[in-house]
């Protein structure tokens, strides 16, 4: 709709945002895993949504940090060539944050033998991203398809969240607060890993 240039930009500005997504969570969702794996297999649902929250927060302070930094990013990325992708990866960047959420969420979703409540998820989030770009694109260009995609990303994640609430029970605190007791297991773990590494060093 806004012509090659415009969607070879946008293309560029998703992988990068790509990139940040699935390191980073990959990298976080071994560390919150690990650090909440003990409990009851009841309690995995409610431990998923506490790993999606601190997950969301995460990756809303670097969401701010690539917005901030984006086009040196991009340039150093991708090259200088595709300098006029960095607004749009500076709008996207607001995305990381409910996209590594609902990493967390779907799964937990999927694994309590309800899938197809995550697959509605998607599938509404896909619909109104497509509406919201053709509404957008036209005035905007490719930036009206990133405020399109980040707009999307929040509305899967509210989806998601209602799901769970309805179906489920889960408090919304859970979906926001971040609990200071996971915080202090965390630093614990980190603590005691560090120790073990020592240890072996030292062997």
């Amino acid at each position: 709709m806004s012509g090659r240039e415009q969607a070879v930009y946008y293309f560029v500005a998703t992988r990068i945002h790509e990139i940040f997504l699935e390191a980073a969570t990959g990298l976080g969702l071994v560390v919150f895993s690990r650090m909440l794996s003990a409990g009851e297999p009841t309690e995995m649902l409610q431990r998923n949504i506490r790993i999606s929250c601190w997950m969301f927060w995460s990756f809303m302070i670097g969401g701010v940090a690539v917005a901030l930094l984006g086009p040196r990013l991009l340039v150093t990325l991708a090259g200088s060539e595709y300098e006029s992708s960095a607004p749009l990866l500076q709008i996207m960047a607001f995305a990381l944050a409910p996209s590594a959420a609902a990493k967390i969420i779907y799964p937990s979703i999927a694994g309590q033998g309800k899938p197809w409540f995550g697959t509605v998820a998607v599938v509404s989030a896909v619909v109104g991203n497509a509406a919201l770009s053709y509404l957008l694109i036209g005035t905007l260009g490719a930036r009206g398809a990133a405020f399109a995609f980040v707009t999307a990303q929040y509305l899967l994640i509210a989806i998601y969240i209602g799901v769970l609430r309805l179906r489920f029970g889960i408090p919304l605190r859970d979906f926001f607060l971040p609990r200071v007791s996971d915080a202090r297991k965390l630093v614990m773990r980190m603590i005691q890993s560090i120790s073990r590494t020592k240890i072996r060093k030292r062997l």
